[in-house]
């Protein structure tokens, strides 16, 4: 028996394939199908999996009562501060560009 090989779908495959007959598309998996044209490498499971894990942690700080800027402050100390998040910096303008 020869081995089987199963090709990865290419990220614009993938993403046409969450789009065609989906009328309503998980926004985390169309955006981890755009990420995956710049980084190939992305697994939408393992991401999954970490936003997951990442939403379980702030869902524990944040205060079922807290009031909408109190949420905003807590999600800009969780992400910007102990995440380190921060911008991608400049855009090129010819990024993306043949």
């Amino acid at each position: 028996m020869t081995g089987w090989r199963v090709e990865r779908p290419t990220a614009l495959a993938y993403f046409a394939s969450l789009v065609a007959d989906e009328p309503g598309i998980s926004l985390l998996e169309a955006a981890i199908a755009i990420a995956q044209d710049d980084h190939p490498q992305l697994d939408p499971t393992e991401v999954i999996t970490q936003i997951d894990e990442l939403g379980q942690r702030l869902k524990r700080r944040i205060p079922a009562d807290a009031v909408a800027l109190q949420r905003l402050r807590f999600l800009n100390r969780f992400f910007f501060h102990e995440l380190g998040f921060k911008g991608n910096g400049p855009v090129s303008p010819n990024r993306g560009a043949p």
